[in-house]
C-alpha cells in the first residue's frame, strides 16, 4: 500500500471520529447543534450562514461552509403546541482539496409548553440528511511510481479498491428544555444526537461505521440594564474523543442596534476573541481561533477565522408564542329578532 495514501487514509479515519463540523460560534448554527433548535426564535423566519477557515499558517487544510434556513410553524388552535421547520446545507473541505464532504439535511421541531404563558416549555427534534463524501486522488504518488530518483506518474500505481466517493443517509435528534422569564431573562439545556443510524463511510470497501456523537449544550441570556450577558456551553462525546467549547458574549445596546464582545475557548487548547453587531434584524459576528500549547509550535498560534451571518423576519419578544393560553370567550350581543343562538368568539 502506498504510503502517501495510506497516511492519507489514516487521516481520514482519524477524521471521521474527530472532524466533524465543528464551529466556534456553534450557537449561531443552531441546525448542526441540535435538530430541536428549529424554528427556536422568536421570529417567523430566519436564515443563516456560517464559515471557517482552520490552520491558515499551513495554507487553510480546513474549509467549512454552512447555509441554512427555519421557519416556525404556529397556530392559535394548537394552543401549547408549535412547530419548527428547516433545511441546512454544509460543505467542507480538507487538505488541498483532497476531501470533500457535502450534506444536505431537512430538520424539523415539535415544540410544547407545560404552564400558563409557555413560560416554560420543551422541544424534540429530527434531522434527515444525505452525505455526499469525496476523495481526489488526483496528484498523490504511490511507491511503485518511485524510479529511484522521483516518482513518475506515467508508472502504473497498481492500486486496487480505492474509489473516489462514499454516500451514506444520516439521521439526528435531540431535545430541548427552556425556561423563559418575564423580565425577558432565558436558561435552557439540551442535548443532540448524530450518527443515530451510525452510517458505513468507506473508500476502500471496509465497515468503517460513523460513531454515534452526543452534545450537551446549556446556556442562559442575563440583563444588566442595556447590557445582555449570553455564556454558553457545549460539551462533545463520540466514542472515546470529548471537547468542550464554551464563553461568554456581552451584547451593549443603544440606538437601534447592539455592540457585541465575547471571548470563546476550545478544551482550553483554543482561545477566540469575537466581535460583532446586531441591528435591523441583521446578526454578524466574527472570531479568529488563537491555538495555545503544543500544536502552537507547529502552527505559529495560527488557527483561523470564523464569522457567522444571520437574518431574521417578523419579530416579536419571545421563542414560544403566548396569546393562545391566555384568550378569553365571550359572547356576541344576542339580537331577541333572531331564532339562532348566540356564537362565541376568541378574542
Amino acid at each position: 500500500m502506498k504510503q502517501i495514501l495510506a497516511i492519507l487514509l489514516l487521516l481520514f479515519s482519524l477524521n471521521s471520529v474527530a472532524q466533524d463540523i465543528h464551529f466556534t460560534q456553534f450557537y449561531e448554527s443552531p441546525l448542526n447543534l441540535n435538530p430541536a433548535l428549529t424554528g427556536y426564535f422568536p421570529c417567523k423566519y430566519r436564515i443563516g450562514a456560517n464559515s471557517k477557515n482552520r490552520f491558515v499558517g499551513m495554507g487553510n487544510l480546513y474549509k467549512t461552509r454552512s447555509a441554512w434556513i427555519d421557519t416556525k410553524i404556529t397556530n392559535v388552535k394548537m394552543r401549547r403546541m408549535w412547530f419548527g421547520l428547516g433545511f441546512k446545507l454544509n460543505h467542507d473541505i480538507e487538505g488541498p482539496g483532497t476531501l470533500k464532504n457535502t450534506s444536505g439535511t431537512a430538520t424539523f421541531s415539535f415544540n410544547n409548553g407545560l404552564n400558563k404563558g409557555n413560560r416554560l416549555f420543551y422541544s424534540l427534534g429530527l434531522g434527515i440528511g444525505y452525505n455526499a463524501h469525496s476523495l481526489n486522488t488526483d496528484g498523490l504518488y504511490y511507491d511503485n511510481q518511485w524510479n529511484g530518483m522521483t516518482f513518475d506518474t506515467d508508472l502504473p500505481s497498481m492500486e486496487n479498491g480505492i474509489t473516489s466517493a462514499s454516500n451514506y443517509w444520516d439521521i439526528s435528534g435531540g431535545f430541548l428544555s427552556t425556561y423563559e422569564a418575564m423580565n425577558g431573562q432565558k436558561i435552557y439545556w439540551g442535548m443532540g444526537f448524530h450518527h443515530l443510524n451510525k452510517p458505513t463511510d468507506s473508500f476502500n470497501g471496509s465497515d468503517n461505521e460513523l460513531a454515534m456523537k452526543t452534545i450537551i449544550h446549556a446556556g442562559f441570556d442575563k440583563y444588566f440594564g442595556s447590557i445582555k450577558l449570553k455564556p454558553r456551553i457545549m460539551y462533545e462525546m463520540k466514542q472515546r474523543q470529548n471537547e468542550c467549547t464554551f464563553g461568554l458574549n456581552a451584547w451593549f445596546s443603544g440606538g437601534n442596534g447592539s455592540f457585541i464582545l465575547g471571548i470563546w475557548s476550545r478544551s482550553g487548547r483554543e482561545i477566540s476573541p469575537l466581535v460583532g453587531i446586531h441591528i435591523k434584524g441583521w446578526l454578524f459576528q466574527l472570531n479568529y481561533d488563537l491555538i495555545t500549547g503544543i500544536p502552537s509550535q507547529a502552527t505559529g498560534m495560527a488557527g483561523g477565522w470564523e464569522f457567522s451571518l444571520v437574518k431574521t423576519f417578523q419579530c416579536t419578544e419571545r421563542i414560544a408564542p403566548t396569546g393562545a393560553r391566555n384568550k378569553k370567550i365571550i359572547p356576541r350581543v344576542w339580537d331577541k329578532k333572531s331564532k339562532t343562538c348566540p356564537a362565541f368568539t376568541s378574542l
